[in-house]
């Protein structure tokens, strides 16, 4: 398997390292820094404070971040948009955790529920080969994918989101609100996508979930195996 470079976004994160995806990628480079993604084969983007609802369409929720929404979309939120405008236009797949999950959901064409109950801990997740984990969690927010763009890989093992809203504290609606499905991680295969929405660098590397989510990295974007 050849050298994988891994841009990552400054915002969030762990100063600039990448684990658990220094098992993946050798090398890595600050994009914001450097000007540009060139050279990178993936596109990194942490978490951190709720992304601007204009992006998706909606007014704030009471319960997003307070500076959300008062003056309009943030540095970070622009900057980081404009680096998947690029990535998508490079084909570099792109890899969100938390916050990069959502944001990486609503830059797919979909949106998010702005306050959920119950996914303020680590919780068993489910995935689509089969197997069963414990995955570190903290958000208020949820991905809300738009029907069709996306594939399902992993969803928490038994549907512990309660109170779903959006903005105005209005009950939330889509596909998998109406199937009872928090879903966990996703794959956009138009933009090249990876939604992390759990924390697998809060979590030992060799752990199951930092491994599991690894493997769908080589598989989904650079189609070889782990070995």
């Amino acid at each position: 398997m050849r050298k994988l470079t891994l841009a990552y976004s400054p915002y969030g994160g762990q100063s600039d390292s990448i684990r658990p995806f220094n098992a993946i990628f050798q090398e890595k480079f600050n994009p914001v820094q450097q000007g540009s993604l060139a050279g990178a084969d993936a596109l990194l983007l942490w978490g951190g404070t709720d992304i601007d609802p204009s992006f998706y369409h909606q007014k704030p929720h009471p319960k997003t971040d307070h500076q959300v929404g008062t003056n309009g979309p943030s540095l970070r939120d622009l900057v980081e948009w404009e680096l998947m405008r690029e990535a998508y236009k490079r084909k570099i797949p792109i890899i969100g955790v938390c916050r990069g999950a959502q944001f990486l959901c609503v830059f797919s064409g979909g949106s998010l529920i702005q306050d959920v109950k119950g996914h303020y801990s680590a919780h068993g997740i489910k995935t689509y080969d089969g197997l069963s984990m414990h995955a570190s969690a903290n958000h208020h927010q949820m991905m809300n994918p738009e029907k069709g763009t996306y594939d399902l890989l992993a969803w928490a093992e038994t549907p512990i989101g309660v109170d779903k809203q959006i903005e105005n504290g209005k009950p939330a609606t889509g596909e998998l609100v109406e199937k009872n499905i928090d879903p966990e991680v996703l794959w956009f295969p138009e933009t090249l996508g990876l939604a992390i929405q759990p924390h697998p660098e809060w979590m030992p590397p060799e752990a199951a979930f930092p491994t599991w989510v690894n493997k769908q990295i080589t598989s989904f974007m650079f189609k070889e195996s782990v070995k």
